[in-house]
């Protein structure tokens, strides 16, 4: 799953640990400004709703 494995290595990247699912809301922002900005310069076309479907993906409550 390309979004799972881009949060995991930003969240690698950024001294996080590897529980994407009890990451603070503060840390859980900042990889997923990480994997957008990732993504972005990969030329990958981000969906709408991206976020969301991350968020059920990883196993958090809240996007």
């Amino acid at each position: 799953m390309v979004w799972c494995d881009a949060a995991e290595h930003a969240a690698a990247n950024l001294g996080f640990g590897p529980d994407l699912a009890k990451l603070p809301a503060e840390h859980w922002q900042r990889v997923l400004s990480n994997v957008e900005a990732r993504m972005r310069m990969k030329g990958v076309e981000i969906p709408e709703g991206w976020r969301t479907c991350l968020a059920q993906q990883v196993g958090r409550e809240k996007p």
